[in-house]
């Protein structure tokens, strides 16, 4: 299934110039609960792991000043955003602020962010094992759904059945799509693992 989400991102990527976001969910947990939706902000903004918390920011504001220019980046909504995206990230910039506010301000941050970018170019959010992720994260993952409706923008997303049974995509104005697959036979399992 990871294979597959691979694959329809590189296609993405070759077909009408989307911004193609890559997330994965890790059965672990994460210290940052927002590590699947994170990374996808670390692609769209060329963030390096080695890339310490100025360098980040500024790569962070760039991106956010260069998607908002013209769609409501006056009276600080450039700055509102990237505070929500660098806590999004693990950075302590939300201070005194309580953790459902904070909760709150990131996911703002991220819808503006995403629809903007949207507004932009085509963009492909791909998510894998999405039946790992956090309850924030498929909160904000719905209102992604919900709020880039009419942009052109997907979820791309992998996950076990037993996903269903804590969480579905809300109902509005976009358009689900479930592609059951079959486990593997002895033959295809084989030649994958070699």
């Amino acid at each position: 299934k990871s294979r597959l989400a691979e694959d329809v991102a590189e296609s993405a990527r070759e077909c009408h110039g989307a911004i193609v976001l890559p997330g994965r969910c890790v059965p672990y947990g994460e210290a940052n609960v927002w590590w699947p939706v994170a990374s996808a902000v670390q692609a769209a903004c060329d963030i390096e792991p080695r890339d310490d918390q100025d360098v980040v920011t500024l790569k962070v504001r760039a991106t956010v000043a260069g998607a908002l220019d013209g769609a409501g980046a006056g009276d600080g909504a450039v700055d509102r955003v990237v505070e929500g995206l660098l806590h999004l990230l693990g950075f302590d910039v939300l201070r005194g602020i309580d953790a459902t506010r904070a909760r709150e301000e990131v996911k703002g941050s991220l819808l503006a962010f995403t629809a903007a970018l949207a507004r932009r170019r085509p963009v492909v959010m791909v998510l894998s094992d999405l039946h790992w992720a956090d309850e924030a994260v498929l909160d904000v993952v719905g209102g992604l759904l919900q709020s880039t409706a009419r942009l052109p923008f997907v979820v791309l997303a992998t996950a076990r059945p037993e996903l269903t049974e804590r969480w579905s995509p809300p109902e509005g104005g976009h358009h689900s799509i479930v592609v059951h697959l079959d486990a593997l036979g002895r033959e295809a399992a084989t030649q994958l693992l070699r």
